[in-house]
């Protein structure tokens, strides 16, 4: 896999585009006009090679871009980002479900070493 990251950003000169191979990975058409807001939890068995849906997390040409525009954001603002003490314990397990999922997914992007509950 070799991702072209792009520089770009989403202030100022507000650089973002996206290329042909973005455009055409994008889920269109959609099957219907209108959607009821929803959280589908379900278990993610994968979709077609080279779509949106193929990995449990979405990694494309924006990544990089991204992370930087949310390390502005939290720096700017750090109480963006809050967590009500009855939720520490399951974002924990989302960051580990993160990480696992994107060091099998993108092992050529994301390294994870772990050592027991290390």
């Amino acid at each position: 896999m070799s991702i072209q990251f792009k520089q770009e950003t989403f202030r100022d000169d507000y650089s973002f585009n996206n290329s042909e191979w973005a455009i055409q990975r994008f889920p269109f058409p959609f099957h219907e006009d209108s959607y009821m807001y929803s959280v589908n939890i379900e278990p993610h068995c994968g979709g077609p090679v080279g779509s949106v849906y193929e990995k449990c997390f979405d990694v494309d040409e924006h990544y990089i871009a991204e992370i930087k525009e949310r390390d502005i954001v939290l720096g700017e603002d750090p109480l963006r980002c809050q967590s009500l003490p009855h939720m520490t314990l399951v974002g924990w397990d989302l960051l580990e479900l993160i990480m696992v999922s994107k060091s099998e997914d993108y092992p050529d992007l994301f390294e994870l070493q772990r050592k027991g509950n290390q």
